[in-house]
């Protein structure tokens, strides 16, 4: 019966955020059911009976089309498809999509696949220090994508292109100086085109005073 009452709250409360607030970003933790999986940090839930698309706050997993891509969206359904989870709303994104922080029997499932090596932390989104941290354990372990020496980020699949190979390097280890991105914790080398952005007001002598400050690098610039 609590179960249920609480569920039932959940669901109050969702529609209250829309219908007192329609024209703001909706906020808060309600309940809801997983009934599709488009890929490893989209999907699609029942809150109430409305059907409401869902990506993933704070990660961004491999494409279908890149290497581990359908390894994301596989894990991702093992973990939720089917099963009642709580979503901690962070407003929508440019697609209308609710972002949210998805958790089921205490796991929170973003942080687990970036933890498993299937996806990274969402590039110039906000810093989470709980991914940054899973992150950094995934590559150390070269857990799934790591295992590749440079995996290709998403958000550069997304652009259809990268640096090349045999590119030379603006990017020798030690050059710089290098500006940290105080917002999503990136560093960019000179020559990045996001060098001076508005974020980027941390000054960073070396690749490793900016690694050891916990700042990793914008992988489209920094190889």
């Amino acid at each position: 019966m609590g179960g249920a009452m609480s569920r039932h709250l959940s669901v109050v409360a969702f529609c209250l955020l829309w219908s007192v607030f329609p024209a703001q970003s909706p906020r808060g933790t309600v309940a809801a059911r997983v009934v599709g999986v488009t890929d490893g940090d989209t999907i699609t839930a029942l809150v109430g009976q409305q059907s409401e698309k869902i990506r993933i706050e704070g990660i961004d997993a491999p494409e279908l089309g890149q290497a581990f891509g359908r390894n994301a969206k596989t894990r991702m359904s093992n973990l939720v498809f089917g099963l009642d989870v709580r979503l901690e709303l962070h407003g929508t994104d440019r697609y209308q999509r609710l972002l949210a922080r998805v958790t089921v029997d205490g796991v929170d499932v973003g942080r687990q696949l970036v933890f498993e090596g299937l996806a990274w932390q969402y590039e110039g989104g906000p810093h989470h220090e709980d991914l940054a941290r899973a992150e950094k354990d995934a590559r150390t372990a070269r857990r799934g994508l790591w295992a590749d020496s440079d995996p290709v980020p998403p958000w550069v699949f997304r652009r259809g292109s990268r640096p090349s190979a045999g590119a030379p390097s603006a990017l020798a280890p030690e050059s710089g100086p290098y500006h940290g991105n105080v917002a999503s914790h990136v560093y960019h080398a000179p020559g990045c085109r996001d060098y001076d952005c508005k974020n980027c007001t941390v000054v960073l002598p070396t690749r490793k005073a900016a690694e050891e400050a916990g700042y990793r690098p914008h992988t489209g610039c920094v190889r």
